[in-house]
């Protein structure tokens, strides 16, 4: 008899639940007290069979009944007064319902003392883990406690043994986590990951006479501690042993209960990050899948001051995953190992120096790390997101020593026949066995790769650059020089103005130091005095001045400055500073106007006052550049070296480097679409047209659209001419060779990029004019650009995508979108489709950190054809894409014909206009 047959029983307990008006959300809370009572009891039942049969029908009759429950007891499974002594059950009960309450009770306080706790009988404050007790008191409100009961008591599990009956738990425990589970980091391993787990293990270890411990920190209900356990168990005669610890009071009754009917079982209540209840121990195999993006904020404190040397780094307080895994390596014996589930933060998160990618540094610097493992999407319950398995190893094999294989599996896998929540995949045994075999054989192929650990490491290289003009010349060379302390001749930062009038728009300045017997009465502040309204000189620097300088931005829109010697402004088509004195302008090299407002306190000499200044200093910009690293520091710095002169084409001088961790998967794996020949896609495209009359439309029109992006893709970024001299390139996304005399440059050499959540909020006039942006409702932010420029907005829906969008002058983007700004002589046509071709997406890996992606995608590289051939391109594509969007449109009109004379045809018939008769009618 199988026991999943019981499986929809027990589900079945529910349709009580659902026809009493208790939530669906709320079922497990009632159902787990009632099958942890069906399993305890069964179990109980069992084990006192099994004893019987020991010991012998006749001896066992002969046992004193105080020396048989000290015999029962000794075993550690539990006892319940009813079942041993009375020979009664839970079905015993359910057989009058006039005395079922008290029956009832009385079977719950026939418990010993821990199943009671476990269960939640005599609960009131604290903890109540299963809280039977409450559950019964809700039941009873709703007059269904008897009939409920008497559900749970017909379902028998006494014929089953411990493995069959844990099979069972794990898939009814599969569906209260998919219907309870509220949040992502709720996460209950499936069955198929589970036995994955167990093969890489089961890979791993030997057949000897030595225990073998198994430790998982978060084990919720037991499901992958004891499926891991079980599965080994069957390939292996050797000892085993669990160990447990969780801090969910149910899941934890639950593991406890069944540890209980285990050989050799340990399982703890509590926090592992905080109280580790196995402090003193070590194992062999560390299994876990912690909560994913779960805060640990509320017990920080605890964590900063753990004495315990677990932690190396502290993450950031939104996410506790890489705690768990610090914990995890510190668990592990000297020749121990592990598997533990991870989403993709651990991966990729924190930038170089922060605590994740010195936790990533750490790990690879002990070669703690075998392997990652990427499993498919849809392959947990309640979320869709790809999962990866971490492999740690402190006994690698010597080929293995210095090297982490990333391992592909996210096509490993075989679809559900039927979707259970939102998992419509598993992997199967045959993948697994594949998986597996990878694994151990540690060799590339089309979906592993094997690296040196330094490969996931970069540098991440500060510099500080001096922005030049169009000249190639900065504000710097016009700064006076003082002698420092060397003797040397040095620049001053800048050079301070006196201003006369300071002109923006309507703004225009003319008093620049300002007391208490110059502010005007039309300040703006409300009421009435001598600071215009406003309480104290103090009050009107706060509100009205410093808001007022705030908004003097040189860049926005022109702002001048005169002196008595003349006027200073910002040319932004020279990108250079102007200094024009009688009528002469002069260029004075790209640099910034700042324009600052302080408060003075009064002094002895002075009133309190507010001083406006203005100041010219060099443009001076932080930035930093992403570098492969070297492990020797001679070679690692030669790198960087050639990638500045290669890459940078202004002034700078070095900043610190900071060496960052990150192991990506999309980068390695990534697949770019291959490219065919535009003679061959224009010969498809005629082929097609002649095609026409027959009208294949659905699949004409699918060929038309994928012809034409093909076109678009193979010419945006090989050009017109295919005989021109090619060369290799060094773009990751694009592994096609390029025409000669094309650049190589990086996004951010062309264009400001900006995600809509950096965009500065600010209300303007609704009479303008607004583009629309197709269905991405992009509205809500305000560009900083303002003149009138060329923009492409980019769609993002949590991660970057390709969907590209043309505007002019002012618009509207919400934080879902990214904003390009061309910057130097671009089409902007050209740029756009070569952005849809370059499939952003696979680059936005943290959709959580959209900073970070941004960041990322500002320094991948393109190809730049001259501008005239850019122009050319632009012109070719509209040509033969007019061309081809016509036919689409005949294809369409014809189809929209059909459909209309077809629905014309019904309509005629169903009203009467067209007479139908039958066969028999028919002469």
């Amino acid at each position: 008899m199988n026991i999943l047959q019981y499986e929809s029983k027990i589900w079945a307990t529910a349709d009580l639940l659902r026809g009493s008006g208790i939530k669906e959300s709320e079922w497990p809370s009632f159902m787990m007290p009632f099958f942890a009572l069906a399993m305890i009891e069964s179990r109980l039942i069992r084990m006192f069979d099994e004893l019987k049969a020991e010991i012998g029908e006749e001896a066992f009759g002969q046992i004193e009944q105080d020396d048989l429950v000290e015999l029962i007891k000794d075993r550690g499974q539990g006892y319940n007064v009813f079942i041993f002594e009375k020979n009664q059950s839970l079905s015993d009960i359910c057989t009058n319902d006039k005395s079922f309450d008290i029956d009832m009770e009385a079977y719950l306080n026939g418990f010993d003392g821990e199943t009671k706790d476990l269960l939640g009988v005599d609960a009131v404050e604290g903890e109540k883990f299963l809280d039977i007790k409450g559950v019964i008191t809700k039941l009873k409100a709703k007059k269904i406690l008897f009939s409920y009961t008497k559900l749970w008591a017909e379902i028998d599990l006494k014929p089953f043994n411990n493995s069959e009956i844990t099979t069972l738990e794990e898939h009814i425990k599969r569906k209260w986590a998919d219907i309870s589970a509220e949040t992502a980091g709720e996460q209950y391993t499936p069955d198929d990951v589970i036995a994955l787990i167990a093969e890489i293990i089961a890979s791993k270890i030997e057949e000897t006479d030595t225990l073998l411990k198994i430790y998982d920190c978060t084990c919720g209900g037991g499901n992958m501690l004891f499926g891991v356990e079980d599965r080994i168990n069957q390939k292996f005669k050797r000892l085993t042993q669990t160990y447990g610890q969780d801090w969910n009071d149910a899941l934890y009754a639950l593991a406890k209960i069944e540890s209980r009917f285990r050989p050799d079982s340990k399982i703890e209540h509590g926090n592992t990050l905080v109280e580790d209840k196995f402090s003193n121990e070590e194992f062999d195999v560390v299994v876990a899948n912690p909560p994913y993006g779960v805060s640990w904020k509320g017990y920080a404190k605890d964590i900063q001051n753990d004495k315990t040397e677990r932690f190396k780094y502290l993450p950031s307080l939104s996410d506790g995953q890489l705690l768990f895994m610090q914990h995890l390596v510190a668990k592990l014996d000297a020749v121990g190992m592990g598997v533990v589930v991870h989403n993709g933060s651990t991966l990729f998160s924190g930038d170089a120096g922060s605590a994740e990618s010195n936790i990533r540094q750490w790990m690879l610097d002990k070669d703690l790390v075998e392997a990652v493992i990427q499993l498919p999407t849809d392959e947990f319950f309640n979320t869709g997101i790809y999962t990866y398995l971490w492999v740690l190893n402190k006994n690698k094999r010597a080929e293995q020593k210095g090297k982490v294989m990333l391992l592909n599996a996210s096509e490993k896998f075989k679809p559900l026949k039927k979707s259970k929540g939102s998992k419509r995949k598993e992997v199967d045994e045959a993948n697994r066995l594949e998986i597996v075999a990878t694994l151990s054989a540690f060799e590339d192929n089309e979906y592993a790769r094997v690296f040196a650990k330094e490969f996931f490491s970069f540098n991440k290289q500060a510099i500080m650059l001096t922005n030049v003009d169009e000249q190639g010349k900065s504000y710097e060379s016009n700064l006076p020089r003082k002698k420092d302390r060397s003797g040397e001749m040095q620049p001053l930062k800048s050079v301070k103005l006196v201003p006369t009038a300071i002109n923006q728009g309507e703004i225009a300045l003319t008093a620049f130091t300002l007391t208490e017997d110059k502010v005007s009465e039309d300040s703006g502040c409300s009421g009435s005095n001598e600071y215009g309204g406003c309480a104290s000189l103090k009050q009107y620097f706060t509100e009205e001045i410093k808001p007022l300088i705030a908004r003097l931005d040189y860049k926005e829109q022109p702002l001048r400055i005169s002196t008595a010697e003349g006027q200073y402004w910002y040319d932004p088509a020279q990108e250079t500073l102007i200094r024009e004195v009688n009528g002469k302008q002069e260029a004075l090299g790209c640099g910034k106007i700042i324009v600052k407002a302080g408060y003075k306190k009064a002094t002895k000499k002075l009133p309190a006052r507010i001083e406006i200044s203005v100041e010219l200093t060099p443009d001076y910009q932080k930035d930093y550049e992403i570098i492969p690293f070297h492990r020797d520091p001679a070679e690692n710095q030669a790198a960087i070296e050639a990638f500045m002169a290669r890459y940078i084409n202004k002034p700078f001088r070095y900043l610190e480097n900071v060496v960052g961790v990150e192991l990506n998967f999309n980068k390695i794996f990534y697949t770019p679409e291959v490219l065919r020949p535009v003679s061959e896609i224009m010969g498809e495209i005629a082929a097609l047209d002649g095609e026409l009359e027959g009208l294949e439309a659905g699949l004409s029109l699918t060929q038309y659209g994928k012809l034409k992006q093909s076109l678009i893709n193979e010419t945006v970024t090989r050009g017109l001419d295919k005989s021109v001299p090619m060369k290799e390139n060094e773009i990751d996304w694009l592994r096609s060779e390029i025409p000669l005399s094309w650049d190589v440059v990086r996004i951010k050499d062309l264009a400001f990029l900006q995600s809509g959540s950096s965009i500065i909020s600010e209300q303007i006039d609704t009479e303008g004019d607004y583009p629309v942006y197709g269905g991405n409702g992009l509205r809500g932010f305000y560009s900083n650009y303002t003149n009138d420029g060329n923009y492409i907005l980019i769609g993002r829906q949590g991660a970057l995508c390709g969907n590209v969008n043309y505007a002019k002058g002012k618009f509207w983007a919400s934080e879902h979108a990214v904003v390009v700004y061309l910057k130097r002589h671009v089409n902007m046509k050209w740029f756009g489709e070569l952005l849809k071709v370059m499939n952003l997406n696979q680059y936005s890996l943290a959709a959580a950190q959209p900073g970070l992606a941004m960041d990322r995608i500002k320094r991948l590289m393109l190809p730049l054809p001259p501008l005239a051939e850019q122009k050319a391109i632009v012109a070719y594509l509209d040509e033969k894409t007019t061309q081809t969007d016509r036919v689409v449109t005949t294809i369409n009109n014809q189809i929209n014909k059909l459909k209309e004379l077809r629905k014309a045809l019904i309509n005629d018939v169903v009203t009467g206009k067209i007479k139908v008769v039958s066969e028999e009618q028919t002469p």
